[in-house]
């Protein structure tokens, strides 16, 4: 369980460690200070014991994927000197509140973010997406009434598009390795 305290004690709230946690970064159960209005929201994911990777995933305030966003929460980060995301960065999800749940604008933020990390962007460990065979999504009905691979939940990018993108990500990781040697 993580320890989310509001802006007052009356707010106080115990979170497990999949919960979205707005304006405060808490990692390794440590309390730290709420961070102001709704910059961004940050996910809590446990990778190991040693080490916790944070997530932006925007919110209905906005997307927050922007290099001033991503530079923000990056120096609150370090700044809150907590062990793991201080040092290694953050992940961005690029589906929910950073693409207003468009798996058109979904794999745009991907591109984006390529083209920020082939022009030497650090701090950016990984994203996150929606993907699926068949783009979109769909409302839950009977089996006979489906699309096969498309989504009943979120909407997702079609795979198609998915292999675009990835491979995109692939040769920006590749190009900003070699601009480093």
């Amino acid at each position: 369980m993580t320890a989310l305290r509001g802006p007052d004690s009356s707010q106080d709230a115990l979170l497990d460690e999949h919960a979205v946690v707005p304006e405060t970064v808490d990692v390794n159960i440590r309390q730290l200070d709420p961070i102001p209005a709704p910059r961004y929201f940050i996910k809590e994911l446990p990778l190991t014991d040693a080490m916790r990777d944070l997530v932006l995933r925007g919110s209905s305030a906005g997307p927050n994927y922007d290099p001033v966003s991503v530079a923000r929460a990056l120096d609150d980060l370090k700044a809150s000197k907590a062990a793991g995301p201080s040092d290694h960065g953050l992940i961005i999800d690029a589906a929910h509140g950073n693409c207003g749940k468009d798996e058109v604008v979904e794999a745009q933020v991907i591109e984006d973010i390529a083209s920020r990390v082939a022009a030497g962007e650090r701090g950016i460990l990984g994203i996150m997406m929606e993907s699926f065979l068949v783009g979109g999504h769909q409302d839950p009905a009977p089996l006979d009434q489906l699309v096969y691979g498309q989504s009943v939940t979120d909407a997702c990018v079609p795979w198609d598009r998915t292999e675009q993108v990835l491979r995109k990500l692939a040769d920006a990781v590749a190009t900003r390795r070699a601009a480093a040697e």
